[in-house]
């Protein structure tokens, strides 16, 4: 394999999410996941709200 140069990172470099963005996204699939996945996922869903503010 071989580095990418910065004209390559460039053009795949993106899709990058904000922390809100990635808690309400984690917060959405630990409800559609059930209990015991909101078990987990709200505490690190908070944690990334508290962090982002």
């Amino acid at each position: 394999m071989r580095e990418l140069n910065m004209q390559e990172v460039e053009k795949v470099g993106g899709g990058e999410l904000t922390w809100n963005e990635g808690a309400t996204m984690i917060t959405a699939l630990a409800t559609a996941g059930g209990p015991t996945t909101m078990a987990f996922g709200y505490p690190i869903a908070g944690a990334m709200y508290y962090v982002s503010e």
